[in-house]
C-alpha cells in the first residue's frame, strides 16, 4: 500500500503541470482570438450570389455562358500575372545568386594573391637563407 507521503509530490506536481498547461492554453486562446480580430478578409467575389436563373432555359444557358467566358477571361488573366510575378521573382534569385557567385569568386582571387605574395616572401626567405650558408661555408 502506498501513503500519502509517497503520492503528495506527485499531486504536488500534476497540479504544477495542471496549472502552466492551463496558462499556457489561454495564452494559445488568447493569441488566436487577437489574431482573427486583426485579420482583414479581402472582398467578396462578384461571382458569389450573382446568378439569378431566369425562366426560359436559353437565356439561362447564353447568361451561364457569360459569367463562364467572363471568369475564365479573369482566371486567365490572373494566371498571366502570376507567371509574370514568379519570373520576376526568379530573375531577382538569378541576379542574386551571380552577385554572390562574383563575391566568392573576388574573395577567392585575393586569398590566391595573399596567397603567392606569401610564397614570395618565403622564396625569397629561403633564397636569403641558401646564399648565407653558401657564404659561410
Amino acid at each position: 500500500m502506498t501513503s500519502a507521503c509517497f503520492l503528495a509530490p506527485r499531486v504536488l506536481r500534476w497540479s504544477r503541470m495542471r496549472g502552466a498547461l492551463q496558462q499556457c492554453m489561454r495564452d494559445r486562446h488568447d493569441y488566436v482570438y487577437r489574431q482573427e480580430q486583426e485579420h482583414e478578409f479581402s472582398e467578396s467575389s462578384l461571382y458569389l450570389g450573382s446568378w439569378k436563373p431566369p425562366k426560359d432555359p436559353r437565356e439561362a444557358e447564353a447568361a451561364l455562358g457569360l459569367l463562364r467566358r467572363d471568369y475564365a477571361k479573369k482566371v486567365k488573366d490572373l494566371r498571366k500575372q502570376y507567371m509574370y510575378e514568379m519570373e520576376m521573382q526568379q530573375q531577382e534569385k538569378e541576379r542574386k545568386d551571380e552577385a554572390r557567385r562574383e563575391t566568392i569568386r573576388l574573395a577567392k582571387e585575393e586569398r590566391k594573391a595573399a596567397k603567392a605574395k606569401i610564397a614570395e616572401g618565403r622564396a625569397a626567405e629561403r633564397l636569403l637563407l641558401d646564399q648565407e650558408f653558401r657564404e659561410t661555408l
